[in-house]
């Protein structure tokens, strides 16, 4: 398999996946029970609701220019995001880890996969 199409699988996975994490709680998930995922978190209840539709939106946003515009850059600020969201979970609600279907866990390869796609980025019209 070459570098492109490795580049490819990689580009539309995460585009699909952040796209999806953004969707999925905001169209599926129970308006209440979404909220309270961020009670743990250190900020007020009144931030709740716009912090919930803030991170949907850029989740959303990073995934549509993950396929459309791809860059070094997209993929170091969806490292970051992700590692960002990694720890503040760790630090204000650990027991996520501790999840059977490991929600948190899974950001794990996630991290390895923008880090591969990344470095890929320069080689990726070979």
């Amino acid at each position: 398999m070459t570098t492109h199409k490795i580049y490819r699988i990689s580009q539309i996975t995460l585009g699909i996946v952040f796209i999806a994490s953004g969707l999925i709680p905001l169209l599926l998930s129970d308006p209440v029970a979404r909220l309270q995922l961020l009670d743990p978190l250190p900020f007020p209840k009144s931030w709740q609701e716009p912090l919930f539709y803030g991170l949907v939106a850029m989740d959303v946003l990073f995934g549509i220019i993950a396929l459309l515009r791809p860059s070094h850059f997209i993929w170091a600020m969806l490292f970051i995001i992700v590692l960002g969201y990694t720890i503040i979970i760790t630090a204000f609600a650990p027991e996520i880890w501790r999840e059977p279907f490991g929600t948190l866990l899974k950001n794990l390869p996630i991290l390895s996969l923008l880090w591969i796609t990344y470095s890929l980025e320069e080689n990726r019209h070979v």
